[in-house]
């Protein structure tokens, strides 16, 4: 498979987030250090990595909740739900947000 060097990447931050539970359940911080002096390309590896599960567990039930409300809204339309569609699959091989980006989905 073709990934343009991404699983080496994405297996050296899987290596750095299984090194303990407490970094598996609580990440490595917010503001840490990247495990290589690039990011991991995947933004769920991202939020396992700064956050863990803890903030995986966060995200997702925050994108549950939007697809909930574009579901029952008396104004559903098919582009909300493939605009988060979008953001998910794009997540899958970019990680082009950062810390702000971050707080901006968690509404901090």
């Amino acid at each position: 498979m073709l990934t343009t060097g991404r699983s080496g990447i994405w297996q050296q931050y899987a290596n750095a987030i299984l090194e303990s539970p407490l970094k598996l359940l609580f990440g490595f911080g917010l503001f840490s250090k990247e495990v290589l002096l690039i990011g991991p390309h995947n933004f769920y590896l991202f939020i396992l990595y700064r956050v863990g599960l803890i903030g995986i567990l966060l995200i997702s039930y925050l994108i549950f909740c939007y697809y909930k409300s574009i579901k029952t809204s008396p104004r559903f339309s098919i582009r909300h739900c493939l605009i988060l569609l979008t953001f998910l699959v794009i997540g899958l091989q970019e990680s082009c947000m950062d810390e702000r980006f971050l707080f901006f989905i968690i509404g901090i």
